[in-house]
């Protein structure tokens, strides 16, 4: 019996040391279930705070937007708040730079054109596979262009527009903003300045009567 003991010991020594050796390896590697998908079974994490993906939405690791956040409750506003968006990491696929947001969005950008990653699922062995879709895109003078968002397996449809009329923020005052909105129960607008990002969202709940809007006030992407 004490030789089995020591055995046994000598066993889960072993194991401890390859389990500490093996997460010392893949340090810098993220891994994910999605093993037969595109993406989410070998990105790198990066730790590099001098990249930056440059366009509409500049992303970096000290990337980040402060905003003031007014929702008004059946026309009486409420206590005004802040709210923080910032980049929280980034991980590479391939050639590809993808930045993890703090709302939960992921986002890769070139040519002006951002993308959005919807993570998939596993359950068992059925795997959905993690998708890339067009999220922002430049919009042009004088037109009206349709746009949609993929949110887990269905689109959400609305407009793509450049905003006529200058934004006011804390910032500063913006022309040339683009506006991209979404139509349904809830009207979600986000409007964009190029080369600073989101300078202020509109939600409109006409069923539950809530409005709010969150407006630019400090930033930080360099």
């Amino acid at each position: 019996m004490k030789l089995n003991n020591k055995i046994m010991k000598y066993i889960f020594a072993i194991l401890t040391l390859t389990i500490l050796l093996t997460g010392c390896m893949k340090e810098s590697k993220v891994e994910y279930s999605y093993l037969p998908c595109a993406y989410g079974s070998n990105f790198i994490k990066m730790n590099d705070s001098s990249v930056m993906s440059d366009g509409l939405i500049p992303l970096s690791l000290i990337s980040r937007w402060i905003y003031s956040d007014s929702v008004w409750n059946n026309g009486i506003l409420q206590t005004p708040s802040f709210d923080t968006l910032r980049v929280v990491s980034a991980q590479k696929s391939g050639n590809e730079t993808w930045w993890f947001l703090s709302d939960n969005y992921i986002l890769f950008q070139k040519n002006d054109t951002v993308y959005k990653l919807s993570l998939g699922f596993v359950s068992g062995a059925e795997v959905s596979c993690p998708e890339k879709s067009k999220l922002f895109f430049p919009v042009t003078n004088d037109t009206i262009q349709n746009w949609d968002e993929l949110i887990s397996d269905y689109y959400l449809t609305g407009k793509a527009f450049l905003v006529g009329d200058t934004i006011a923020t804390g910032t500063g005052n913006y022309s040339g903003c683009m506006e991209f909105t979404q139509h349904g129960f809830e009207n979600y607008a986000r409007i964009i300045k190029p080369g600073i990002g989101i300078v202020k969202t509109i939600e409109d709940d006409y069923y539950n009567k809530i409005k709010r809007i969150r407006t630019l006030v400090h930033y930080r992407i360099q």
